[in-house]
């Protein structure tokens, strides 16, 4: 089982850390909370079940380590963790999960590596 510093970088077979995440503040997504979009890259140490992105557990504008993961998905996005305790209202959430669907098309690319954080967030995301 991952940890939540283990899920923010892993070490490749070299020792070399690798950063797989790029972050989206709230004045680019109008969401409530910082996003990060996750890049499906295949490693040894295995990659998540699902396409994924990651949201800040609160509104700091700062990356404090309080992330949360939730499923890319068309229809319902749900946390992908057991026994989180949101610090977020239930409508944040809701807001967060409509983006998520409003935005399935290109949150699919990034994932899936056809285009990086800057062109999604430039050319393909909707508010």
């Amino acid at each position: 089982m991952k940890t939540q510093k283990n899920f923010l970088i892993e070490q490749d077979t070299q020792g070399e850390y690798l950063f797989e995440m790029a972050n989206l503040f709230q004045t680019t997504t109008h969401l409530p909370m910082m996003i990060w979009l996750q890049y499906n890259s295949p490693t040894e140490t295995g990659r998540p079940d699902c396409p994924r992105l990651t949201f800040q557990n609160n509104k700091a504008t700062k990356h404090n380590g309080e992330l949360i993961p939730i499923s890319i998905d068309r229809n319902e996005p749900k946390i992908l963790l057991n026994h989180c305790r949101l610090q977020i209202t239930q409508t944040e959430l809701a807001e967060l999960q409509t983006w998520i669907r409003k935005n399935y098309d290109a949150l699919m690319k990034v994932w899936n590596q056809e285009i990086d954080a800057v062109e999604f967030a430039t050319k393909y995301m909707k508010e």
